[in-house]
């Protein structure tokens, strides 16, 4: 496209905070910066963790302050508006549910003659009205639906939005990932014993994460099997919860509740096996950053988790809310270290053929030139 105008891609996002899709987007963005030129709309401007990324890559940015109440929420529509049509884009990709619906509705308002991409990345099973606005925005206003798992994809099709509209192209992951520092170093600045099995998940402190699984499997092996220390990465709602629950179990010196952390490669090396607990997902980032860092997985059976590891050859698959079955297959990981070593390798070889931003930005790419296409 060298001495030709480039397609302008408008990208809709709520915030740009340490969030999967966040980090998604930075990595689609820097991948395909000299191809398209890019604008992001977002409209939470506490969150700015990845700003200095997407300014790097020559993203241009507008930040509009989403005000509370019907007056404020009218208003922040309208700035939407005005934005859109000013930007003129080829294309708008619109991201998680809140931009699905806002971004769909900005786009219509503005008249633009913009193709619209609606993103749409996890399902609850009882989605709150946030979410059904967003399913229905990308049923009725979008042109296509990119879904990272074909869980989703399925999902997507149940609740009404046709199956032309949907692409699957699953997370890509950088191999920044695979960043080495001394696990001695990283286990004392977070007060780990020394010699023991750490088994740790990094996660937002959510009811859909089943932290509580977590901690039960803690409270179980830990007289059974004392070598056992758990790591649990992440901030949120539930914290007061399993603060208390772990000082009513008499947990301190057995689990280690990191809070939010921002370097996540050094924290994986401080693990001997990674946990997923989650009774719902779609394809969770932080399971292909612990395989990328060549760690064993033991992951729940749930949404895309399938689709990035096979039962005994890269992971271990437990049942939903199955404790007996995460019990065992954490003994299993503690007692076979060579086993888990091996399951370990694999998962990186699977993550590094599989799950590579390349894959990932020449599959989005393909669905911009096909929507181009159909515009011209």
């Amino acid at each position: 496209m060298s001495g030709k105008k480039k397609f302008r891609i408008l990208h809709i996002i709520g915030q740009l905070g340490k969030g999967g899709a966040e980090n998604q987007l930075c990595l689609l963005l820097e991948s395909l910066a000299g191809r398209y030129e890019f604008f992001v709309i977002f409209y939470r401007p506490e969150s700015l963790d990845h700003l200095d990324r997407l300014l790097r890559a020559g993203v241009q940015v507008r930040i509009i302050d989403k005000e509370a109440g019907l007056a404020g929420r009218l208003r922040f529509l309208f700035k939407l508006t005005i934005l859109v049509r000013q930007i003129s884009p080829d294309i708008i990709q619109t991201w998680l549910p809140s931009a699905n619906f806002w971004g769909c509705l900005g786009k219509v308002l503005s008249g633009v003659r913009a193709a619209t991409i609606a993103s749409i990345r996890n399902f609850p099973q009882k989605p709150d009205l946030a979410e059904r606005l967003s399913e229905q925005a990308a049923r009725w206003a979008s042109d296509a639906v990119i879904a990272n798992s074909l869980a989703a994809k399925r999902t997507i099709i149940s609740r009404g939005i046709g199956q032309k509209k949907v692409r699957v192209i699953h997370n890509g992951i950088s191999s920044a990932w695979e960043v080495r520092t001394k696990r001695d170093e990283i286990q004392r600045e977070l007060l780990i014993p020394a010699n023991r099995f750490v088994v740790g998940t990094v996660g937002n402190l959510r009811p859909p994460k089943n932290h509580q699984m977590f901690l039960r499997a803690a409270e179980r092996l830990k007289d059974h099997l004392p070598r056992l220390h758990f790591v649990i990465v992440g901030e949120g709602e539930l914290r007061g919860q399993m603060e208390e629950w772990i000082k009513r179990c008499d947990l301190g010196g057995v689990v280690t509740l990191t809070g939010k952390r921002s370097d996540i490669p050094r924290v994986l090396r401080t693990l001997d096996v990674f946990a997923m607990t989650s009774l719902s997902e779609g394809l969770p980032n932080a399971i292909m950053e612990a395989m990328s860092a060549g760690l064993p997985i033991i992951a729940t059976n749930v949404g895309g988790i399938p689709e990035l590891l096979t039962d005994g050859v890269d992971g271990l698959l437990i049942g939903k809310n199955d404790l007996e079955g995460f019990i065992n297959a954490i003994e299993f990981a503690a007692l076979n270290p060579e086993l888990c070593h091996s399951l370990g390798r694999r998962a990186r070889m699977t993550v590094k053929s599989r799950f590579s931003i390349e894959k990932m930005s020449e599959s989005t790419s393909r669905v911009y030139e096909e929507l181009l296409r159909n515009r011209r």
